[in-house]
């Protein structure tokens, strides 16, 4: 996966990661995958960060936790089943953070205490913010890569180097409310992160 800096190149054991995308100081469930032996009954040893955490037959998972952004995890799982071949994978987890801001150009009055909505032919003003580091401090935003979405659709135009910021016109009715997904990458490709939220579009009120 994106997120995953994998180190060795087995095709014959997979790790899957639970959540796809770890943040700083989360709990990141392991689960070892293969269809070349059996994992239940086979001994597989666990490393995290160099150390041996666990070790034995029907140990296909683990949970671990990760650090702070621009800390690694590596994960390393090793197994030995009664053949000669030798099974190992390696994984690196680079926590990150994403998160998305918007605001659009609808008219409130002085005072209002609530955020304005968006409402048919407005304009949102849709914005990524990443906090991602490898260790030699936070990555600039504009080196980043950007995936935008709308409602499951890719935004080419939109997308790609430094394009952290979308503008979306509302051109659909209130009851249609635009899905807006971002997928952000670092330049080597070892970082990945992906965010998703709704638009409250509504109709235009008028309040004394």
């Amino acid at each position: 996966h994106a997120q995953l800096d994998e180190t060795y190149a087995s095709k014959d054991i997979s790790l899957i990661v639970s959540p796809v995308y770890p943040g700083p100081h989360e709990q990141v469930h392991i689960k070892a995958r293969t269809f070349s032996f059996g994992v239940e009954t086979t001994v597989l040893n666990w490393y995290v960060d160099g150390k041996l955490i666990k070790s034995g037959k029907n140990i296909s998972e683990i949970t671990v936790t990760t650090g702070a952004v621009g800390t690694p995890t590596t994960i390393k799982v090793t197994a030995a089943p009664p053949t000669i071949t030798h099974y190992e994978k390696i994984l690196t987890i680079w926590p990150s953070s994403l998160e998305i801001v918007w605001h659009t150009n609808t008219y409130t009055h002085p005072g209002y205490r609530g955020k304005a909505l968006p409402v048919w032919g407005a304009a949102v003003e849709i914005k990524a913010l990443p906090l991602f580091s490898t260790g030699g401090g936070v990555l600039n935003p504009k080196n980043l890569t950007y995936e935008w979405h709308v409602d499951d659709v890719l935004l080419g135009p939109g997308s790609g180097l430094g394009k952290q910021t979308l503008t979306l016109p509302i051109t659909k009715s209130p009851n249609i409310q635009p899905q807006i997904s971002v997928r952000v990458t670092n330049e080597e490709k070892t970082i990945t992160n992906e965010k998703h939220i709704t638009i409250p579009v509504r109709e235009p009120e008028v309040l004394f």
